[in-house]
């Protein structure tokens, strides 16, 4: 949230976007003073937090496991009875919702919402998103993924795993080198392996400047 920690003789600097985010939904941003505890409403023992997140160690199989045991640990801090306030902290956020600042209009929340999208892969080792390609790994080719849009960046998951990411971009095909270079290897697979680079490089290079002359051509037309 800041870009600069506020001290004693410097009010610091808060970060542009989540100044943004603090404009649109309403609410005052009042840094506090790096590391004092009492600005921090620090109340907990810290090697006592740490001892009990310990006992949750273990291996987790997907993101869905790993959100349901953050559920599980957030559910079981918001129920215990808080030592400073006497009382858990569930009710008293249930009373602190009468006053919460009612959400700006939907074209601005839906700026900060997550989109998840799904999609197929086709056999050039592509998928669509907003009209435009991106690749995957050759190993995902023919197959249904789901992809998360956040901040700009596409992230790209097959059976809950992260398989690669993307930014989303303006051009019209968007290959990674390695996974080109893949896609290449399987269409010429009798071929000789350096012939094959040799090529996948031009290949590369003739799709940077179709996407440049697609995107003069898109300029002209608007």
């Amino acid at each position: 949230m800041m870009d600069k920690a506020r001290t004693e003789r410097s009010d610091g600097k808060v970060n542009p976007k989540f100044q943004q985010f603090a404009d649109d939904f309403g609410f005052n941003i009042v840094p506090c003073i790096r590391a004092r505890p009492n600005t921090k409403a620090k109340v907990e023992n810290p090697m006592r937090v740490i001892d009990e997140i310990m006992t949750y160690n273990g291996l987790l199989n997907n993101e869905e496991e790993l959100f349901e045991k953050m559920q599980e640990i957030t559910n079981e801090a918001n129920s215990r009875v808080c030592q400073a306030i006497g009382i858990p902290p569930i009710l008293v956020f249930k009373k602190e919702k009468e006053h919460l600042l009612p959400l700006p209009n939907d074209k601005i929340c839906s700026y900060y919402k997550n989109t998840t999208i799904h999609a197929k892969v086709n056999s050039n080792g592509l998928f669509r998103y907003k009209g435009n390609l991106y690749s995957v790994p050759v190993d995902f080719i023919n197959k249904n993924i789901v992809v998360k849009v956040i901040d700009n960046n596409l992230y790209v998951y097959y059976d809950h795993k992260l398989i690669t990411l993307h930014t989303v971009s303006n051009k019209k095909i968007n290959y990674h080198e390695n996974h080109h270079l893949a896609m290449m290897s399987l269409t010429f697979r009798n071929s000789d392996k350096e012939d094959v680079k040799n090529y996948a490089a031009k290949h590369l290079e003739e799709m940077k400047k179709f996407n440049e002359q697609l995107s003069t051509v898109t300029e002209e037309l608007t």
